[in-house]
């Protein structure tokens, strides 16, 4: 987080790994200033760390579907529907593959990231 707030000039909110991708959470007016002109930010971090970089918006309490759409991009999605404290993703089948990853990685890694910003207990890929 150091070494990306020297290079980008931006305090990352939190870092971490999802799908081989190093991901910075920064506030949302500060993405495009995170990226820098022609994402030249993001590619030398990627030099330097040896590994792809991603930075998206912190989200809102409202903006679970949004933030999900950027984590898992360019997986789509049709719909993302949350009850309580329960998301279920509804995707196509190559899609929910994607989605779920060998042996449930992906879809493990994503609720422990759900977890921690929206308070999600379970995560159904349909």
């Amino acid at each position: 987080m150091n070494l990306f707030s020297k290079i980008t000039r931006v305090r990352a909110r939190h870092c971490f790994f999802f799908n081989n991708l190093l991901i910075f959470v920064v506030e949302p007016e500060l993405v495009s200033r995170a990226v820098g002109e022609n994402g030249m930010n993001i590619k030398r971090l990627s030099m330097i760390t040896r590994r792809r970089v991603k930075v998206v918006a912190s989200p809102r309490q409202t903006e679970v579907e949004k933030f999900v759409r950027e984590l898992v991009y360019p997986i789509k999605f049709k719909r993302l529907v949350v009850e309580s404290s329960v998301i279920t993703i509804l995707a196509g089948p190559q899609s929910k593959a994607m989605l779920i990853g060998r042996d449930r990685a992906r879809i493990n890694q994503l609720l422990e990231i759900l977890k921690r910003y929206f308070n999600i207990v379970a995560l159904k890929v349909i």
